[in-house]
């Protein structure tokens, strides 16, 4: 649990470049170039004319500027050069500028190179009103309830700036002393008022401050509309507004469960804030952005932050209170890290040096943030686990704020139902506020599945860990394409087991296996999209293609730009990647954009929508518990399921693996021995075992029949694979050998059976000319390097010539896949241990982008050994009717036979 205290929200303004002729030129050695888009903060107004006001005294301005590092600029304030402070930024230059107390004109102006425009400022100072100096010095003594009694004394006979300032000190107060409704109430006085007069700034900032209240603090999302709606009115002719908007609706996103739009626009914030060294309102939108991916289970992102975060709260001018905030948030990060089993760092350490802050004696004592951090501390013992620890953490506390109720409850029930000590467990019958949002309400729902577990009500038990998995099923459409829908899922696996459990417990195996099947396949199946498109209309279709070509456009567009960087000095280079990665983030948003003009799927999946059986074919699915392994076999007419110990942490030792596959095929051997094809589910650690390569009688489980490792999606109609266009590609990074010789046999053997084939070879291998001859083909060979990279397999791709690559959003957003796919290099199937589906990989990316099956590598192999087994496969596929998995099979036990010694089980077949 976190909360936000106030914040100075994000004071800073976007300046674009000045409009006019863009091109460059030359005055005398020295280049002339367009003015850059800049970046300022401190102005507390700044009119359409260029005229900042600034309040009394000394002025500090922060200006950030996109131009290099070593770049000249010369700042000049009433005809005098200033002294300024450079600071490279995010691929910019940020500028501290002090400004003398009298100054009237500021004028800032590129030297090396020249800007064809100098940029100016006018400067107008702003007094301070009686009222409000008065009513500082109250405050400063500590008196805020004579400083609020002043100033509600005052208003009605203030002129309307001064009424305006009044309205302003006296929200703050209502804010300090957490009287919500007070503040929500005046803020919207304030935009009223600052409306009326024409103080965009003011407006915006109260409007912003008016979201923030109802959407976080109090869940009202329809009173924070309106004031959302000023902000979009104010965003068009006022950016700071328009940022202001951006952050405003991240918070509401987050209020609905939208992770995507909410990362999006805290991203936004915090990149903005970083350049104009505002440490407040950075640390605010780096706060939210490390919830968000601690929500989402992306540890590597969350643990960054967190760390960035306590850089930011550790700055000089930082409050006590904003330095709690940051604390406990990234206790709060970590410990829902910890929760999900990912990496994190410790949150005991975090919560104890906030606790210190703020309880009794502290630098900023607080009750109420008091309460708050012993929450958390009790959380984490839970999480350790530690129940006893946990009852301590809360033992001090005497008066709970009703907000904090339903946390401290769920701390004392779970702690109670661990220590056996019944009278802090709530009724078995109590059901969960429907109104809590989907994550307080996935934690009550597991909370009251656990108790009736307790009581032995195992029907009800079933039915809320029902519940808890719908919730699930509801928030997988809010999280974008590639923003790690496999590790949100990861921390959400205990409702899938526990309902897979308490199901195969009461005897309802089929039901068991069709549960686990959904979990399994969540993630993949939101990004079917061969399923979705075949299911959307003419209109549709269009609407896609439309969206699918601007995405290209972009990343090709991209590429060339990276290819002009040897030109630049490294400073420039570094100053163009930065650009770049904000428009292959475009890039990625507009790939959402297509997923959504394809129509939502079923927000919740049923068993109906699952893939029957061919035939013939048995299914085995192993799957984990909190204890130990169900493994389930079905063949279309029964279902058997059984424990087994933890699949082996290395699958490469020979005895350990011997051990287990022997508990695996227990109790199913005629259904296996009967199979006519083996479909394989692996989940969690088991994608790291062969099963085709398992032990079986005296020799392995592919003696029996194909084998296949299925993504478990909707199968589709499609004809077989039949002689057409084939595209073979082959080494573009010029330094495997065998590998032209793989594609030199493939093209033969493929024009021997009458393919016509396209051959790509070495450096011609660019991405547009692969994509470009992809379009008519109806299979692929590529013969050469693969990359995972990424947590989830999400950086995967193909090594293309030139230093490009084919990423998986690449293959997602490919106008046509390929009916079947040979990928004869490294990692193209690589799979990861932390998600039920076994994350993403190239080969995966194909079959949802539509392609029947994919041979791919799940790990490194030499060069000879995927020669073999890349041109072995078209010596067989003929005679397997174009059916890949049937073909890979005889080729790895032909390979088993005459090179036992070579890992030819690092090859799977992969199918929807």
């Amino acid at each position: 649990m976190t909360r936000r205290t106030r914040r100075r929200l994000l004071p800073w303004l976007l300046l674009a470049a000045c409009s006019g002729d863009d091109g460059g030129g030359e005055v005398g050695s020295i280049p002339v170039v367009a003015p850059p888009t800049m970046l300022l903060a401190g102005c507390e107004e700044l009119e359409l004319d260029g005229t900042c006001t600034l309040g009394p005294g000394a002025s500090t301005l922060r200006v950030w500027i996109d131009q290099q590092e070593h770049a000249a600029i010369r700042v000049v304030a009433d005809g005098v050069e200033l002294e300024t402070h450079q600071l490279p930024v995010d691929g910019g230059v940020r500028l501290e500028i002090e400004l003398p107390e009298l100054a009237q004109a500021l004028t800032v102006e590129g030297v090396d190179p020249r800007w064809q425009r100098d940029w100016s400022l006018a400067l107008r100072r702003r007094t301070k009103p009686a009222v409000i100096v008065a009513a500082d010095e109250q405050l400063r003594r500590g008196d805020r309830t004579g400083a609020s009694a002043r100033l509600e004394a005052a208003l009605d006979d203030l002129a309307d700036d001064e009424r305006l300032a009044a309205l302003q000190r006296l929200q703050a107060l209502d804010f300090a002393r957490e009287d919500l409704a007070a503040a929500a109430a005046r803020a919207g006085r304030v935009v009223a008022l600052a409306q009326q007069l024409g103080q965009r700034r003011a407006a915006a900032r109260a409007a912003s401050t008016v979201v923030f209240i109802h959407a976080y603090q109090q869940g009202d999302l329809a009173a924070a509309r309106p004031a959302l709606e000023v902000l979009d009115q104010l965003a068009p002719s006022m950016p700071e507004a328009a940022v202001w908007a951006a952050f405003s609706h991240g918070i509401v996103a987050r209020a609905v469960g939208d992770t995507t739009r909410a990362l999006e626009s805290f991203r936004e914030a915090a990149q903005v804030a970083e350049r104009l060294g505002m440490h407040d309102e950075l640390l605010a939108a780096r706060e939210a952005l490390g919830t968000t991916y601690a929500e989402l289970a992306r540890g590597s992102d969350a643990v960054a932050l967190a760390r960035r975060i306590l850089a930011d709260a550790e700055q000089p001018r930082v409050a006590c209170q904003l330095r709690y905030t940051a604390l406990n948030t990234a206790g709060w990060v970590q410990l829902l890290l910890l929760q999900r089993q990912v990496e994190h760092l410790e949150p005991l350490e975090f919560f104890e040096r906030a606790l210190a802050l703020v309880e009794a004696g502290g630098e900023c004592p607080s009750p109420q943030a008091e309460v708050n951090v012993r929450i958390n501390l009790a959380l984490t013992a839970l999480a350790e686990p530690d129940p006893a620890m946990a009852l301590a953490w809360l033992e001090p506390v005497e008066l709970v704020p009703p907000a904090y109720e339903p946390w401290v409850e769920e701390v004392e029930a779970r702690a109670g139902l661990a220590l056996g000590r019944w009278s802090l467990v709530p009724s078995p019958m109590a059901r969960p506020d429907p109104s809590l949002p989907r994550a307080e309400r996935w934690n009550a729902l597991m909370r009251q599945a656990a108790i009736l577990e307790a009581w032995g009500m195992r029907s009800a038990a079933i039915d809320a860990y029902a519940d808890a998995e719908t919730i699930v099923e509801e928030s997988l459409s809010t999280i974008g394409v590639d923003l790690g829908r496999e590790l949100y899922l990861s921390g959400r696996q205990a409702s899938a087991r526990g309902l897979v459990r308490e199901l195969v417990r009461a005897g309802r195996e089929d039901e068991a296996l069709c549960h686990a099947r959904l979990a399994r396949a969540r993630a993949l199946r939101m990004l079917d999209r061969a399923a979705r498109l075949g299911g959307a209309t003419p209109e549709v279709r269009r609407a896609w293609e439309a969206e699918i070509a601007a995405v290209a456009q972009l990343r090709r567009r991209l590429d060339a730009d990276a290819d002009e960087d040897w030109k630049m000095s490294s400073a420039e280079q570094s100053r163009r990647g930065a650009r770049r990665a904000e428009q292959h983030e475009q890039a990625r948003k507009r790939l959402d954009l297509a997923y959504e003009r394809l129509g939502v799927m079923a927000s919740v999946a049923g068993c109906e929508s699952l893939p029957g059986l061919d035939r013939g074919e048995v299914m085995l699915l192993p799957f984990p518990l909190d204890e130990g392994w169900l493994v389930f076999v079905a063949d279309g007419t029964a279902v058997w399921a059984h424990a087994v110990s933890d699949p082996p942490v290395d699958a490469g030792a020979g005895a350990e693996l011997g051990a287990w596959s022997s508990q695996v095929f227990a109790g199913a051997t005629t259904a296996i021995e009967g199979a006519s094809r083996l479909r394989i589910l692996p989940t969690g650690r088991s994608w790291d075992v062969p099963f085709h390569a398992l032990a079986w009688r005296e020799g392995v489980l592919l003696d029996v029949a194909p084998v296949s490792y299925a993504l478990d999606l909707a199968k589709r109609g499609a004809p077989a694979l039949a002689p057409g266009s084939a595209l073979v590609v082959a080494d573009p990074h010029m330094d495997l050998p065998l590998a032209r010789d793989e594609a030199e046999q493939v093209a033969i053997a493929l024009e021997r059976s009458a393919w016509t084939v396209e051959r790509l070879e070495g450096r011609a291998v660019t991405r547009a000319r692969f994509e470009a001859s992809l379009a008519d083909a109806s299979l692929l060979h590529y013969a050469g390097h693969g990359e995972h990279d990424g947590t989830t397999g999400w950086g995967a791709r193909l090594l293309m010539g030139e230093g490009e690559g084919l990423g998986v959003t690449d293959v997602l957003a490919l106008a046509h896949a390929p009916t079947a796919v040979v990928l004869s290099g490294c990692e193209t199937g690589r799979t990861v241990r932390d998600t039920l589906d076994g994350g993403m990989n190239i080969g995966r990316a194909f079959i949802l982008a539509g392609s029947q099956w994919v041979v791919a590598v799940d790990r490194r192999v030499s060069d000879e050994l995927s020669s073999a087994v890349g041109q072995g496969i078209y010596a067989k596929l003929a005679a397997a009717a174009g059916d890949g998995p049937r073909a890979l099979r005889e080729v790895q036990l032909e390979l088993r036979s005459t090179h036992p010694e070579w890992d030819w089980a690092a090859f799977r077949a992969i199918v929807r």
